[in-house]
């Protein structure tokens, strides 16, 4: 086997993981496609990652033997004995720990060179105690070592390695970055098929509404306002992340969730007499609990409640699974306060997460939003915001338990100061 030379191409490997992609994507309605996020984007073009190839070509392992090895017979043509003979030889057996990617070892890549210099060496895959090797041999005429000293030995013994794994060495590293330029493509890739299909659906939809033909919905017992999934589910471990289970409800009914608090705020602002007379975040919540809870029906029998002095929440087998964190805006610690409380909650990596800031007595509301703009954006967790409305932002932060890992909060405010 000449390593990344023959064998099946790795880019048949690619075609097959973009198909996995399709195939998931096809699942989702065009509407449910059209709404992702760039971390579900992401989460479903993990799907297609191909593990990259490692190889530890600078620290082999040498097993070395007695044994026999052919010459070929320099008098032949003067008719001086057999055209080979056998000499006594010193076997080094060699194996290269394979790290990871044993199962592409055996592909080929698409360099764009070729190396004609390098030794055409048959190489095979090994497994010896449970881990994978390149494994080779090379021969040394006894009566030629036997002439050198030890570092003449050593030197010898790698030259000659060195010429064997040249010619591997040399698709190596091309053959890894053709994996890594794949693997760092997929969310694009994976955000060109959802642009592809939403168009082509979109149009299938606007057709068959215009000749009075009634479409069925991927996941239409998803659609809004009929009932909220709370799903146990499991989260896929790729490299350098830990298995965790939570609960979660699903994209589609969040922002319904978000838009039916967002219609609500809007509805309320306008209405001054009657919020004058909610003194507190504990009647104002009360009151987004009642457009919740006339809204949705929770899949589990819960329903949208107060949990706690400020929040509303939905849970599913003790876990949280939806969060409204309120807040009266009292300085700029209110935003940094509720975030902190956001911390707090167990399934923070699955739970839906809203913070509301109501202000009930700051007269420059537009000053106010600044200040909890700027606050937003000078929390040590920061990564990013969208501002959705002059009042609204999509946010996402670090988390507090692993650095490495997001949480998105969508954080409202809502000015019901009292009015002369």
């Amino acid at each position: 086997m000449n390593l990344f030379q023959e064998g099946r191409n790795v880019r048949e490997i690619f075609e097959v993981n973009l198909r996995a992609i399709e195939r998931k994507l096809s699942e989702y309605d065009y509407k449910q496609l059209r709404e992702f996020s760039a971390d579900e984007i992401e989460t479903i073009s993990s799907i297609g990652l191909v593990e990259n190839v490692v190889i530890d070509f600078d620290n082999p392992n040498f097993c070395v033997e007695h044994g026999k090895m052919r010459r070929y017979n320099d008098y032949r043509r003067f008719n001086f004995g057999e055209e080979y003979y056998d000499v006594d030889a010193l076997i080094v057996n060699v194996n290269i720990p394979i790290l990871q990617g044993e199962r592409l070892v055996t592909c080929k890549g698409n360099p764009s060179t070729i190396t004609l210099s390098a030794r055409a060496v048959d190489m095979a895959i090994t497994r010896l105690e449970g881990k994978s090797y390149l494994t080779f041999s090379m021969n040394f005429e006894l009566s030629e070592i036997a002439k050198m000293t030890p570092e003449q030995q050593k030197e010898k013994t790698r030259e000659e390695y060195d010429k064997h794994v040249r010619g591997g060495k040399f698709y190596y590293e091309p053959f890894r970055r053709e994996i890594e330029n794949f693997n760092n493509s997929l969310p694009q890739r994976t955000k060109d098929m959802i642009e592809k299909i939403v168009k082509r659906d979109s149009v299938l939809d606007m057709f068959s509404q215009a000749i009075g033909v009634e479409v069925s919905p991927k996941n239409s017992d998803r659609e809004k306002g009929e009932k909220i999934l709370i799903t146990p589910k499991k989260i896929q471990s790729f490299p350098d992340k830990k298995m965790y289970e939570g609960y979660y409800i699903d994209n589609t009914n969040y922002r319904a969730i978000l838009q039916t608090i967002r219609e609500h705020l809007v509805a309320t602002e306008t209405l001054p007499k009657p919020i004058q007379k909610l003194s507190n975040e504990e009647l104002i919540r009360d009151t987004i609990l009642w457009a919740l809870n006339a809204n949705y029906i929770v899949a589990t029998g819960e329903t949208f409640r107060a949990g706690g002095k400020t929040d509303i929440n939905v849970n599913f087998n003790d876990k949280s699974a939806f969060i409204a964190e309120c807040k009266v805006w009292h300085g700029p610690n209110t935003f940094s306060d509720a975030l902190t409380q956001v911390y707090g909650y167990a399934t923070w990596r699955d739970c839906r997460i809203a913070i509301l800031i109501f202000n009930l007595s700051n007269k420059d509301f537009g000053k106010l939003l600044l200040t909890l703009e700027q606050q937003i954006q000078e929390n040590e967790n920061f990564i990013s915001a969208s501002k959705k409305s002059t009042s609204e932002w999509e946010c996402k932060f670090k988390s507090h338990a692993d650095g490495s890992s997001t949480i998105t909060v969508n954080v409202f405010a809502a000015d019901y100061c009292l009015r002369k």
